[in-house]
């Protein structure tokens, strides 16, 4: 019984040892989550900012003295998109589509009629030139050949 209480310990902190080293090595470097991070549109921009240093000097007196001094430093900083900015930018850019067609809607409705309106006509006068030059040409035709057979005198 005492085998198998200590053969379960050690298999416990068998378990314990083998998720801390898988744990250790399965972290990524930092690169590697810099290049995701441009990969998904990240952007770093460089700006300078003002920073006020502090400085105490003691002087001989036993006196403080605070020196501020202000340098400028460009200090890298992430322009980050969160997916609820992007959100946000879609659901402006859609209600603004909206907003716009509610507001030219009588003048988008006019156009896709006067649209449908020339199609049509477009249409038909294409269909009447083709049959009436067809006519035409077909009693022409017609015309010459009985004036043919009346010269002829077949009739």
């Amino acid at each position: 019984m005492k085998k198998l209480i200590s053969y379960g310990i050690i298999v416990c902190y068998l378990i314990i040892i083998i998720i801390i080293v898988l744990s250790i090595t399965s972290c990524k470097d930092s690169s590697y989550h810099l290049q995701k991070f441009y990969s998904k549109g990240g952007k770093i921009e460089h700006k300078e900012t003002i920073i006020k240093i502090k400085d105490t000097i003691k002087l001989k007196d036993g006196k403080d003295s605070i020196i501020i001094k202000e340098v400028q430093i460009e200090c890298p900083q992430p322009i980050i998109e969160t997916k609820w900015k992007t959100k946000y930018l879609y659901k402006q850019r859609r209600d603004s589509i909206i907003y716009k067609y509610k507001e030219y809607k009588d003048s988008i409705k006019n156009n896709e009629t006067n649209n449908k309106i020339k199609l049509k006509q477009k249409r038909i006068e294409k269909r009447n030139t083709k049959w009436r030059l067809f006519i035409f040409i077909v009693v022409i035709i017609g015309l010459i050949i009985a004036m043919l057979l009346k010269k002829i005198k077949v009739f």
